[in-house]
């Protein structure tokens, strides 16, 4: 709009009109190439048993995931190496599942019905095995929150 009110198009508008159409064009013609393109790289299945095979994680050369093959095993952690190629190897097999992998390095957490166990495959030691659950224990009498003089222990009130 002008200042006198008045909505009339002018040299603006068209020149913006045209750079609308410049990008529908623009776009019209990218779109094609972006469908057809292709990815980079060869493609192979890491895992090509029967049985599903979920929550990936990635860490460099090393592929960890869990995998459900047998229905009496449960869900296993299974480890791919990238530089060493297939098979994939168990992490974490056995009776019960052993699911929801994350890789760092060499050191692998998954999730167990017993809690999280955090395993470095490279050094054979487990890191952290779940603990049964433990209630906190309580002291018999209250204590200070401040420290006595010389670390000896606080006088009570009337002793």
């Amino acid at each position: 709009m002008r200042a006198g009110g008045r909505g009339t198009a002018g040299r603006g508008a068209t020149l913006q009109e045209r750079a609308h159409i410049a990008a529908f064009l623009a776009l019209a013609l990218a779109a094609p190439c972006v469908a057809a393109a292709a990815p980079v790289g060869t493609y192979a299945l890491i895992d090509p048993q029967p049985g599903d095979q979920t929550d990936p994680s990635i860490d460099a050369q090393y592929v960890v995931y869990a995998s459900w093959q047998d229905p009496a095993d449960g869900w296993d952690v299974m480890l791919y190496d990238l530089t060493v190629g297939p098979p994939a190897r168990p992490i974490a097999a056995g009776p019960g599942d052993q699911d929801q992998p994350d890789v760092y390095r060499t050191t692998v957490a998954y999730r167990t019905a017993a809690g999280i166990v955090v395993v470095n495959w490279e050094i054979p030691a487990t890191s952290r095995t779940p603990r049964a659950a433990r209630r906190p224990r309580r002291s018999r009498s209250p204590r200070s929150p401040t420290p006595s003089p010389r670390g000896s222990a606080a006088p009570r009130a009337g002793a």
